[in-house]
């Protein structure tokens, strides 16, 4: 296993960091769906959710940047 992986320019170097985005890149989007049901989930349900709507869309705005990441690290992984 490399030592460290380079993600948009951040290295990272942790062995345990690098084996989850190894996982992630190996994936093929799994992790991004489960985001993505996630986020419907909450859409789908808010009216039954006992959260203020502003705690609800920092939690969307919270899962949408995981979900980015999630995109970026998977990408990453198919253009090595």
């Amino acid at each position: 296993m490399k030592n460290h992986v380079n993600i948009g320019g951040a290295i990272i170097n942790n062995n345990d960091t690098i084996s989850a985005i190894k996982d992630i890149q190996e994936g093929e989007g799994t992790h991004v769906k489960i985001i993505e049901s996630t986020i419907e989930l909450i859409l789908s349900e808010k009216d039954h959710i006992q959260k203020s709507a502003d705690t609800l869309m920092d939690y969307l705005s919270d899962l949408n940047l995981i979900k980015q990441l999630l995109q970026q690290i998977s990408n990453t992984g198919h253009n090595e």
